[in-house]
């Protein structure tokens, strides 16, 4: 158990932390400033060197948000989904089955790549896809009786036609 001094001096830390934030200062841990005051240094002792480079480096972080995947990553998915669809088809022993399971893979493919591109509309698109598929489960089971409300007794005896 930490003694009182020390529960006071980490008070006294939180407080003075508290008031900076309050202030608009940007606190950081010990580890993160450390960090920066290294990335600092570094460019300083070197600024011809982050002259030079530093437009390539921007230039490289650009293509990665912009170019588009490369034709493996898309064999890829497409393999998975077809195996994924044709192992439905051989379990439910039907191609209609298959099919409809190859759809379903290829529209949740599709909805966590776009997921993936657009970073600042994912919430947006999750939400909205949240609220899709709410509906969808309440339209598709909207006749299951959940509680059995309209089942026979089972002494019931049952007429023949």
């Amino acid at each position: 158990m930490k003694a009182t001094s020390e529960l006071l001096a980490d008070l006294a830390v939180a407080d003075a932390r508290a008031r900076l934030e309050a202030e608009g200062y940007v606190v950081l841990k010990a580890r993160t400033y450390r960090n920066e005051q290294e990335r600092r240094r570094i460019a300083e002792r070197n600024p011809e060197y982050e002259r030079k480079h530093r437009p390539s480096t921007l230039a490289w972080a650009a293509r990665g948000y912009t170019k588009a995947r490369p034709p493996s990553c898309r064999r890829a998915a497409g393999a998975t989904v077809a195996l994924i669809s044709a192992y439905a088809g051989w379990v439910f022993e039907s191609r209609r089955q298959g099919f409809i399971a190859l759809v379903a893979c290829t529209l949740l493919y599709s909805l966590i790549y776009v997921l993936m591109r657009l970073e600042d509309f994912a919430l947006l698109i999750g939400a909205v896809t949240s609220f899709a598929a709410s509906a969808a489960a309440i339209y598709f089971t909207r006749r299951v009786d959940w509680y059995g409300a309209n089942a026979l007794p089972a002494d019931t005896p049952t007429e023949k036609a």
